[in-house]
């Protein structure tokens, strides 16, 4: 696996042109170009005095030099960090092609609540079991439950002509029947981000309902206020390309997911080379970036039923997603339904996702004030995230203020 940021021409791009537009922006102002950035504004009375200055220009010039040096020095210092993350050794329970069934409730003695749990198709599935400290699943493993983790991995010869229905039809729902099989009781499922959306079609079309489920940052209203903006028109230009490729490669997901925050790998990595290397708070940068870069492809299929359709024409939204000819309509679900909206998350809208809480008749939200990624492997993620979630699924009243 090669470290990012990736792709990381991109990101070393976005900076440098962040940067020397503060150049543009000194020259714009000596020619009285108005001040629109209210940031500014309260500042500008000391902007006015300083630009004058004929030491100015070579200042500022010296500052894009500093932050350029410090983001290259957190980059590096990533790529020669040593730690690595350790992969736990799972029974593995099922396997149909490049997608495994991995058991964390094997040393539970106990048995435990079986927790069918579904990531998503983008990225790897061991974000829910990053580091020891930092692992969900193993979380929830020693708390009543028998969490039972999907691995999607990189499409294979199996998958390569797979869309969203292949996945569902020929992975997932046989995927729950031998987990109800194994177990004498449909299990409860989980999603996180785009695996919410598969475990909804999962409950919409298996015989046997789940008990439950749990929906973390799951998008339905692709058009809501926060969502990446994707026209018919990009989505084509696109699908021109994945059709060439033969795949929606990595780096063309991780430049769609850089646009959402342009500037937000430059501002990590320059607080990462402030960081005591040998820190925990290190070790966990290193696991996450390492994990934001292992991305997976799509297959041609995939990315035109979410890019185009999702994206592009809202489907879900306009009840015009269909898996194996089944409209998937969350109004249409009786099932307890905990629906969690991270409220700073800006890769999956907390309108979005709520728009789907609001179908799902009874369905209780969980707003954290966390993000997509923070609310797995986030400081505050286990009080705000895991603990409510484990109480809900034994009946309990999540503790939480944000409900």
């Amino acid at each position: 696996m090669n470290r990012g940021p990736r792709p990381i021409h991109l990101h070393q791009t976005l900076a440098l042109n962040c940067w020397q537009s503060a150049l543009c922006a000194w020259h714009a102002s000596k020619l009285g170009w108005p001040i629109w950035n209210p940031t500014f504004q309260n500042n500008s009375v000391l902007f006015g005095a300083a630009k004058n200055l004929p030491e100015f220009p070579a200042a500022l010039w010296t500052e894009i030099q500093s932050r350029w040096t410090q983001f290259h020095a957190g980059v590096h210092q990533y790529h020669q960090h040593p730690f690595h993350r350790t992969p736990c050794d799972l029974p593995l329970l099922w396997q149909q092609g490049t997608t495994r069934l991995f058991d964390y409730g094997a040393k539970n003695l106990t048995g435990g609540i079986p927790l069918l749990v579904i990531p998503s198709l983008v990225n790897r599935a061991y974000i829910l079991d990053l580091l020891p400290e930092k692992s969900f699943l193993q979380f929830l493993s020693v708390r009543g439950f028998r969490p039972l983790l999907i691995d999607w991995d990189t499409p294979g010869d199996m998958e390569r002509n797979f869309g969203l229905s292949g996945y569902i039809t020929q992975h997932l729902l046989p995927i729950y029947d031998f987990v109800r099989g194994q177990y004498d009781t449909p299990p409860a499922v989980m999603g996180y981000c785009m695996g919410g959306n598969l475990a909804l079609a999962l409950a919409q079309l298996a015989v046997s309902k789940p008990p439950a489920m749990v929906l973390l940052a799951t998008a339905w209203d692709f058009h809501a206020p926060g969502m990446p903006r994707f026209t018919p028109t990009m989505a084509e230009q696109l699908m021109q390309i994945v059709m060439q490729k033969g795949e929606l490669p990595v780096d063309w997901l991780q430049s769609f997911f850089a646009a959402l925050d342009p500037f937000g790998a430059v501002q990590k990595f320059m607080k990462f080379a402030e960081m005591d290397m040998h820190s925990n708070r290190a070790h966990l940068f290193v696991a996450l970036e390492d994990w934001l870069s292992d991305g997976v492809p799509l297959t041609p299929r995939v990315a035109l039923e979410t890019m185009q359709d999702w994206y592009a024409f809202n489907t879900p939204m306009k009840n015009a997603w269909r898996i194996a000819d089944h409209i998937i309509n969350p109004a249409t679900l009786n099932i307890p339904t905990l629906a969690v909206l991270p409220q700073q998350d800006r890769i999956v809208s907390p309108a979005s996702a709520a728009a789907l809480a609001g179908l799902i008749p009874g369905a209780l939200s969980l707003t954290p004030s966390l993000g997509h990624i923070g609310m797995i492997a986030g400081r505050d993620a286990q009080t705000k995230v895991w603990q409510p979630i484990a109480d809900w699924l034994h009946g309990k009243e999540p503790k939480s203020d944000r409900l």
